[in-house]
Parts: C-alpha cells; structure tokens; sequence
C-alpha cells in the first residue's frame, strides 16, 4: 500500500519504481539473450542442414523437433518448477527449504537423464520409423542419424536447467547468459565443422555438436551454481512426496507447453501431408524457426518474472508484482511489433537462407509468415500471464492457458481450416489461437473477480493489503530521510503500533537508511532504498532493500563491535540491534535485504 500523505510541508511518501525497474531490467535483459542464444544455436544447426542437405534434412528437422520437445517438457516440468517453487520460500527466508528444493531437483534430473537414455537407445529403430510417418527409407535414415547423438544431447538439456533457472533465482542471471552465449558458439562451430567436407558427417553432426554444447554448459553451469553460491548447496535429505510434488506442480505449465508444442508440430506435420502438400513441410520448418525466433524473446521476458514474482509473493510485497508486469507488458509490446514486422519483409529471404530451393515453397512463405505471425503480440500477453499465474501459485488457471495457447484452441481452428482452405487457414490458425487465448483468459478472470470482489485485475487479494503494511522508497537525503521517519511515525499511531516500538521504527529508519546510503553507494550519487513496514500482530517488521555493493551491516556491526575508535559512529546500530527481536540479512535478487524486528 502507498501512502501519500501531504504536509505542511508538502512532502508525500510513496514509492517509486527506482529499485524495480533497476531488476526488473537486469532479469529481462539476461533472461532475453540468454534464451536468444539457446535458439540461435537450433536455429543455426537448422541452417546449416538446409545448406548441406537441402529440402530432405530440412523435413528431417522437422520430423524429429518431437523428440527434444520430449526432453524439454520433462526439464522444464522439474527445472522451473524447482527454481519456482525455491524463489517463493527464499522470499519467505526459509534457506533450509530451499536447499532441499533445489536439491531434489538436481537428483530427479540426473535420475530422468540417465532412463531417458538408455530408453532412447533400445526405442531407437522403431522410434526413427514412428516419427518419419510412412516417408522413404532416406529420410528413415536422416531421423535415426539425428537421434543417434541428440539422446545424449536430450540428457544433458535436461541438467542444464538447473544452473540456467537457478543462476537467476540465486541473483546471478548474467552467469546463466555467459553459459548459454558458450552453448551457442560452440554450437555453431563444431555443427559446421562437422557437417563440412572436413568431417562430413551428415545430419548426425548437428545433433553431435548440440550434445557437446549442451554438456558443456551442463558441467560449468553446475560449477558455478555450487561453487560461487553463498545459499545453495546439495543436501542428502531432500525427497519427500510433498516436495516432489508441489515441484511438479510449479512446473506443470512449462512442462505441458514443451509437451503440447511437440503434439503441435506432429500435428501440422500431419495435416500437410493429409492434405497433400507434403512438399511444405521445409515451409513449416522455416516458419516455425522464425516464429522460434520470436518466441525466444517471448519466453525469455516471461520467464525472467519467475525468480522475481515468486520472491515478491512470498514476501506478500503485492505493490511490487503490479510494477513489474506494468513495465514487462509495456516493454514486451514496444519490442514485438517491430520484430512481427522485421519477419514478414523478410519471409523470402529467410526461406533462400535455410537452403529451400522449391519456388513453390518460397512463395508459400510470403503467406505463412504474416498469417501466423500477427498474433504473436497477444502471445506475448498469454505467455507473461502464464509466467505470472504460475509464480502466484495459481498454476492450474496457467495450465488452462497453456493447454489452449499451445494445441487446444490450434485444434480446434486448423484441423477445419487445413481442409477448408489448405496450408494458409493452417498457417492462420496460430494467430486465431492465440487471440482466442487472451479471450479465454479475460472471462476467466472475469468470473473470478466476480466470485471474489477483492481481487484486482492481477488477481491479488487487496484485502491482504490494508491495514499496517505500506512500502515507500527514501533518496539519500537527509531531509528525505527525516520526513519519511516522521511520517511514517505518524502512520504507526495511526494503526495502533505502541509508542516504544514507534520510536524503535522511526530510529531504525533514520540510522539505518543514513548508514547504508554512506557504506553502500556513497552519499554523492542519487539513489533510493525501498522500505516496506509491517505490523505483524503486535510486532513491526522493516525491510530495507537496496542496490549496489554487497554490504551487510549486521555483520559490519559484529566485526567493529568491540573497536572503541568507532563506538561513537556504530552507537544507533547498537542501539537498533540490542533491541530488535529479529536482524537478519540476506541476498535476494542479487539485492542486499536487511530485516529487523521489533
């Protein structure tokens, strides 16, 4: 809650979007590029069959996407879900429950890669058959050439979500983009190396080259994850069907999207070779590159709300959650209808670059790639409420969407479609999909402020928000510090807070905010700290949390404690933490948060 209350002075304590947009920026970012690399490298390895094995790989490429969308839904289900999950009791301060998440995470993946493996190996043959649908025994062969090195490739993309989601719940999302950059070059490299005349290995030195990659960044990942975190580390008692299972359910929507999206592209598949233009599936593939494209960034700007929703919520910091969907739907929108326009000019083009060599399928392009593409603004939409609804802890309404986003809704207008009017009422059915999920989720959302008139348009329970609880941001001004200690004073009779816990608050904030603005950024640059006061039964928490150097005055505190030369600058700490109830402080964000109770 905000509170902007005019004095005489005409001063209002309220909150600003500083601190928000300062994170919320830097997850975007990271998360953006670091899924753009993870693309590219498919995208690329795609590429680069077209080149060397024409139309036939580029069908092979689009027969075998089933099988790592496979891998994808089972990473996706326990990697996000754990990371979800873990970001949501880290908000609440519950290091122990964290480990244990991420730990079990960890185990169930290795478990998974290993059965998924030796599975894929003995299916191998029939498997190679499945997929080609009835297609002569060349392209039999290019199926099986690819998935005779993409299993291991799979196993390794299953571990590797454990440091690319919890790189960013630990706060470090520029670790996770530095891997996948890695992932992505040596991707690139060792697919043309390989498929070259110097190694001519065929289709099956893509999928080589991405098991490296991918392992690649699997073992650093790891490294890095447990090496350089000062929270997370691997316990042994971590399995309970209690933890499986709510990880599983945090991970439903993504998982079921990877899955549904892999019944999607069996689907078309399918329909155009029922309705007798077999010969567009290199078009299906080229299309579905470039709308991969686009998705990257999507998925990249919708995951990057995860780690910092599921805090946020778990802190019960509602203000928060509005301000960074308000800023990630702006800045969502703003960045896609430049890149749908980019990818409609360039539809022909695109098709030359992958190697298509069918007139016939180059200008089917020019079709396909505006009637699917146009819809994607509202996928954007659909997919930051998917990510948001599943960090708020109402997965099965993001379940819901994901179903219907990703093969429901799809079905329901391509399959008529298909034979109707051919290939373009399939390529219009994903733009009809998605305006008809944004649809579905505005009546859901409808009939649940209905039922409850207390929540608001990102369904959070306002009620939670009324009494004792308000959040403001303080610059690191002196007179800015004194009015928000004297107003916040008066907030705390207000809501019946005891005058000594009142002159508790009102020091603590004035100490502290001075004494972290000096240690932390320096008085000489303009900054804010975000405060957030709590009355939690008879009890006040405080919160401060602030960007720059880490800097954990509790401990600060501890250290000089018994240095006489600075008795004089650390009295008000003393002070504060001799009578606090709690001090606490933590790392979260990859911001420093400091708690005190009183």
């Amino acid at each position: 809650m905000e509170l902007n209350t005019d004095t005489e002075n005409n001063y209002s304590l309220s909150k600003n979007d500083f601190f928000i947009k300062k994170v919320t920026g830097k997850f975007i970012v990271n998360s953006v590029i670091s899924t753009l690399f993870v693309f590219l490298g498919s995208f690329i390895d795609t590429l680069l069959v077209g080149i060397f094995l024409g139309d036939k790989g580029l069908s092979a490429m689009s027969l075998v996407s089933p099988v790592y969308l496979i891998f994808y839904t089972v990473g996706a289900t326990i990697g996000i879900g754990g990371s979800i999950l873990a970001s949501r009791v880290l908000g609440g301060g519950k290091i122990k429950e964290y480990r244990k998440i991420f730990s079990c995470a960890f185990y169930i993946l290795v478990l998974a890669a290993v059965i998924m493996t030796v599975a894929g190996y003995l299916l191998l043959d029939p498997f190679s058959r499945f997929l080609s649908g009835g297609s002569d025994e060349h392209t039999v062969r290019l199926v099986k050439d690819y998935l005779t090195y993409y299993i291991p490739a799979g196993a390794f993309t299953l571990v590797s979500y454990i440091p690319l989601y919890f790189l960013k719940t630990d706060g470090r999302p520029q670790l996770s983009l530095r891997l996948f950059s890695l992932s992505a070059i040596i991707n690139v490299v060792l697919s043309w190396l390989f498929m070259s005349p110097i190694f001519n290995m065929g289709i099956g030195g893509a999928s080589l080259a991405t098991a490296i990659s991918m392992g690649t960044v699997a073992l650093l990942g790891l490294i890095l994850l447990l090496c350089r975190s000062t929270e997370l580390k691997l316990v042994r008692k971590c399995f309970d069907l209690k933890t499986v299972k709510n990880i599983v359910i945090a991970g439903v929507p993504n998982g079921l999207s990877n899955l549904l999206e892999s019944a999607q592209i069996l689907m078309i598949n399918m329909l155009l070779l029922g309705i007798g233009e077999g010969r567009l599936l290199p078009c299906y593939t080229v299309l579905r590159n470039i709308m991969g494209l686009q998705n990257s960034v999507i998925i990249g700007m919708s995951s990057a709300l995860l780690p910092l929703i599921g805090v946020f919520f778990g802190e019960r910091d509602f203000e928060s959650e509005r301000l960074v969907m308000k800023l990630s739907k702006k800045l969502g929108i703003t960045i896609m209808i430049p890149l749908i326009v980019v990818a409609c000019v360039l539809a022909g083009v695109s098709s030359r670059a992958f190697g298509v060599s069918d007139y016939a399928v180059i200008i089917e392009s020019y079709w396909a790639m505006p009637l699917a593409c146009v819809g994607l603004v509202a996928g954007y939409i659909n997919a930051l409420y998917t990510s948001y609804l599943t960090a708020v802890k109402r997965e099965w309404t993001a379940t819901l969407l994901v179903a219907l986003r990703t093969f429901g809704l799809l079905a329901v207008f391509a399959v008529p479609l298909a034979f109707l009017v051919g290939s373009k009422g399939i390529w219009f059915s994903f733009s009809l999909c998605e305006g008809g999920t944004l649809l579905a989720y505005l009546l859901i959302r409808y009939i649940l402020q209905h039922k409850n008139t207390n929540l608001d348009k990102y369904l959070l329970d306002t009620s939670l928000e009324k009494d004792g609880n308000i959040s403001f941001s303080v610059k690191n001004d002196v007179d800015d510090v004194v009015n928000a200690s004297r107003q916040c004073s008066e907030y705390c009779e207000e809501h019946g807070v005891d005058m000594k816990r009142c002159m508790k608050v009102c020091m603590a904030i004035e100490e502290l905010i001075s004494f972290l603005s000096a240690n932390c950024f320096g008085t000489d640059q303009k900054k804010y700290i975000d405060v957030r006061v709590c009355k939690i039964g008879e009890e006040v928490m405080l919160r401060f949390r602030y960007i720059g150097k880490i800097f954990d005055p509790i401990n600060f505190y501890e250290e000089n404690s018994d240095n006489l030369d600075m008795s004089e600058d650390l009295l008000g700490l003393k002070m504060i933490f001799k009578s606090a109830t709690l001090s606490d402080f933590r790392q979260t964000l990859g911001t420093n948060n400091l708690i005190i109770m009183f």
